[in-house]
């Protein structure tokens, strides 16, 4: 199997062994199953001789003080809102060909890969209750992708996509996304606080905002964004797990193992921004500590 599927994680293995029990012993009644619990997994691992190894991967470090400064400016602005009205958005690299950091093997060591670069970079926007995940953006390279020819990505797929040289979010792009953002609130009849990091590319649009009141607190960390702390990570970890689970229907199939589109990725990334619970939306902002006491209280109101 490892000479087939490179990289074996927790859930893909997890997943292979559901499906050779329903297959083998569907007749077993559900009590006498595994119950396949992360203790049952880890039990299992050890007799097998399987240990779980990094293949690569990065480091990342914030300044405490900045965090605390940064969170009381936001503090500020929040509480003059409700939840429902407080946004964040945020972008993040997108390599939708990447394998998991990390295999499960029975030897000692395993070897190294070249690190797929094809690049999205993915841009998701959600408020402070979860209530409104906005369609996520997707800025690549090219204007017209050939995979797109016949297709309207938005109207199938629930995700925009758009392009820029370098596959970045600019200052143009952002605006034109600012823009669309404050129409639909003005026709909501609604005002809402946005956070943004205080980046070059999210500089304010020459023609003014009248619904969308966007924040870009100086001291801003990956610490002080709901995005970052858990809810981009949980949106790419239910694409993995779709990516997953397709690899083994494809490997039990006999089927060969193909890179997936670009079109596949977006739509498979629809799929996992709509996996994300609201509730995981909630706790990544309470998480974030920008929302106080008096921002949850309006919500009530």
């Amino acid at each position: 199997m490892e000479e087939d599927l490179s990289t074996i994680t927790d859930y893909g293995l997890t997943y292979r062994l559901k499906l050779f029990v329903d297959e083998k012993f569907d007749s077993l009644p559900a009590d006498k199953r595994p119950g396949f619990s992360k203790g049952w997994f880890y039990r299992f691992r050890k007799r097998q001789g399987i240990r779980c190894l990094r293949q690569h991967g990065e480091y990342a470090s914030v300044n405490v003080e900045s965090v605390v400064e940064g969170r009381a400016s936001i503090h500020r602005i929040t509480d003059q809102y409700r939840l429902c009205d407080i946004y964040n958005m945020d972008e993040s690299a997108f390599f939708y060909h990447a394998d998991a950091p990390r295999t499960l093997s029975r030897n000692p060591e395993v070897a190294g890969f070249k690190a797929d670069k094809a690049r999205l970079t993915m841009a998701a926007a959600t408020n402070a209750d979860g209530s409104d995940k906005l369609p996520l953006l997707f800025i690549g390279k090219s204007a017209k992708p050939r995979v797109f020819k016949g297709h309207n990505v938005t109207s199938e797929f629930g995700v925009e996509y758009t392009n820029t040289q370098k596959a970045w979010m600019n200052s143009e792009k952002f605006a034109r996304w600012l823009h669309h953002l404050d129409l639909r609130m003005i026709l909501e009849q609604r005002h809402i606080l946005l956070l943004v990091g205080n980046v070059s590319s999210h500089a304010k649009p020459s023609v003014p905002l009248t619904n969308v009141n966007e924040f870009l607190p100086k001291n801003t960390t990956s610490v002080l964004q709901p995005l970052d702390q858990g809810i981009i990570a949980c949106i790419k970890s239910h694409f993995t797990r779709i990516k997953v689970e397709d690899c083994i229907d494809r490997y039990i199939a006999g089927l060969p193992q193909e890179k997936i589109s670009l079109l596949t990725a977006l739509e498979w990334a629809h799929q996992a921004w709509s996996a994300v619970t609201p509730q995981t939306i909630s706790n990544c902002w309470k998480h974030s500590g920008i929302t106080t006491s008096m921002a949850i209280h309006r919500i009530l109101h």
